[in-house]
């Protein structure tokens, strides 16, 4: 709260500065929910595709119940590397191949649950059928990581953090163009700021500095020009 001696264009500056990172974390906020969403649910769409492409692959192995065959198409697998644990279950719900090989029955699940896949935990976890025609053969169970979500989401924060700092405006920038004002405006009102390009540079006596960014800039011109001329 600022104090009731303090002067009037630092109480503007510090209500716009309030004001636009309001806005900026808001925006940010609904950004990063509705990309969190929509990453969640492209997530699952390729998971599902996957397990469709590896059920119809298996089968020829469940129909002559070949379990090394089994084995091999799910090591195509390896190409996902963030899909931990697969599990190829056949008609009567009994385990008939696993990946990783050698993987411990005790980790998957001990028969096939309801068709679809939901997010469980931090996994991402599937049941695919296998079928030929109307008959079905068997079920793929498939578990993924959300590594790729949290990759996700940690470079999106280093990116917001990056441009929140880059988009802040310096108070001593703002100090500096009001100064610049009233030394170059010493005769008859101020003229009203003029649009500049960014990364303008503003006079400040004799020696011209870049003090702020082109949006910044023009803000902060605008309020000192307002304060002279009342």
């Amino acid at each position: 709260m600022p104090s009731p001696h303090t002067p009037i264009r630092r109480k503007l500056m510090t209500m716009i500065l309030l004001t636009s990172g309001a806005v900026l974390l808001l925006t940010s906020a609904s950004f990063v929910a509705h990309e969190f969403l929509t990453f969640r649910y492209s997530t699952m769409r390729s998971l599902s595709t996957l397990g469709q492409v590896i059920a119809t692959n298996s089968t020829a192995a469940l129909a002559f119940d070949n379990a090394k065959d089994a084995a091999e198409i799910l090591t195509a697998l390896r190409a996902e590397p963030h899909v931990v644990s697969a599990g190829l279950y056949n008609s009567a719900g009994q385990l008939f191949a696993t990946y990783p090989q050698g993987f411990g029955s005790v980790r998957l699940p001990q028969g096939p649950r309801a068709d679809g896949y939901r997010f469980e935990g931090d996994f991402l976890v599937g049941f695919q059928p296998v079928m030929v025609g109307q008959r079905r053969l068997g079920t793929l169970f498939l578990k993924s990581d959300l590594g790729a979500l949290f990759d996700w989401l940690r470079l999106f924060g280093a990116i917001a953090a990056r441009s929140l700092r880059r988009a802040s405006c310096s108070p001593i920038s703002y100090h500096a163009i009001c100064s610049a004002r009233s030394r170059t405006d010493t005769r008859g009102s101020p003229e009203p700021p003029k649009p500049c390009r960014a990364g303008a540079i503003i006079p400040y006596g004799r020696r011209p500095r870049r003090v702020m960014s082109c949006a910044c800039s023009r803000m902060a011109s605008t309020i000192c020009w307002s304060a002279h001329s009342r």
